[in-house]
This record gives C-alpha cells, sequence and structure tokens, in this order.
C-alpha cells in the first residue's frame, strides 16, 4: 500500500466530483460544503471512534504496483481515502456525502471493491472496504432511499463482509467549519 501522488489524487477528485443535485442547481439559498474537508473532518472522527491514531493510517492509498497485472482485467488503480491495518484485518476506507448519488459511483464503486476482492486473494490476507457516509442535516430529504438504491446492487459484497457501511454526522459547529 502506497500514498498516492498529488497529482494522482487531483486527477481521481476531477474524475469524481459530484455534480450538483437538481436541487443545489435551482436553489441559491442551498448551504454549499466543502467537501475535502469534510473527509478531513470525517477521518479525525472516524479514528477517534475507531481509537486508531493518525500515524497508522495511509491517507490517499492506493495498492502498490506490484500488484498491477493481479486484476486480469483493467489496470485501474482507484485511491482510497484512507487505508489501516488492524489486528489480522486490512481497511480501506471511502468518505461519501450522503446523498442523491450518480449512477456513476456505483461503477467506481465495483472497481473498489473488485480491487480489494483480487488483492485479498492475492495477499490471502482479510481485507474489506468500509463505505463512511457523511451526513448533512439539510441533504436528508434528497438521500432517502437513494444511496440504499445503490446498495442493493452489492448485497453480496455486504453480506460477505467485503463492503461495510456507516455514517457520521456533524453538529453545528463541524457543519459551519466545512461550508464555503
Amino acid at each position: 500500500m502506497t500514498k498516492a501522488s498529488d497529482e494522482e489524487v487531483e486527477e481521481e477528485s476531477n474524475n469524481t466530483e459530484q455534480s450538483p443535485s437538481r436541487y443545489e442547481a435551482s436553489t441559491s439559498t442551498r448551504i454549499s460544503y466543502n467537501w475535502r474537508e469534510a473527509e478531513k473532518l470525517s477521518l479525525a472522527k472516524y479514528l477517534e471512534k475507531k481509537n486508531l491514531h493518525q500515524s497508522n493510517v495511509i491517507t490517499e492509498a492506493k495498492l502498490t504496483t506490484q500488484f498491477h497485472g493481479v486484476d486480469p482485467v483493467s489496470n485501474i488503480q482507484p485511491i482510497y481515502d484512507a487505508y489501516y491495518r488492524e489486528h489480522d484485518n486490512e481497511v480501506f476506507i471511502e468518505f461519501r456525502p450522503n446523498r442523491g448519488m450518480p449512477i456513476m459511483y456505483r461503477d467506481r464503486l465495483y472497481v473498489m471493491l473488485s480491487k480489494i476482492s483480487h488483492y485479498k486473494a492475492t495477499k490471502n490476507v482479510n481485507a474489506h472496504l468500509e463505505l463512511v457516509l457523511m451526513n448533512v442535516p439539510e441533504e436528508e430529504s434528497s438521500r432517502i432511499g437513494s444511496f440504499d438504491r445503490i446498495l442493493e446492487s452489492f448485497e453480496p459484497a455486504i453480506a460477505s463482509g467485503l463492503l461495510r457501511v456507516s455514517e457520521i454526522d456533524f453538529n453545528e459547529q463541524e457543519l459551519a467549519e466545512i461550508q464555503r
């Protein structure tokens, strides 16, 4: 596992940047959030909840080149928001706003899970993706059921433990910190 270069992170960020929902586009009074800052805050909260120190975590992680070619289908190397080892388990973390998800995100999630599955088989280790949904009160109406529909596609991964889903909430002060 290695840290992705700044260029790789920027490219990944540009490719996966979420397009605004219809509601955001039509409403000028809508509160806008800096999702990059929200990810940083979420990581800090996640580490505190798991009682992990930042030094034990690789942020913006990708699989090393020694695993290039293990996947018989593609050489895509997704960048995970974070990675850490805990006992005999390796955990890849992806933070996402908990709101309406573009269908393209389903494909990205599939690639991330596929890579972890190949990694598990090759290294013969326990590993999973922890998808951490970042909850924002204003987004609640747009998220009802939308992400659940995408996750239905990944029931086998959830059942096998390859995909785990958790949520992080922000208090009023934290929301103010991540506003644009």
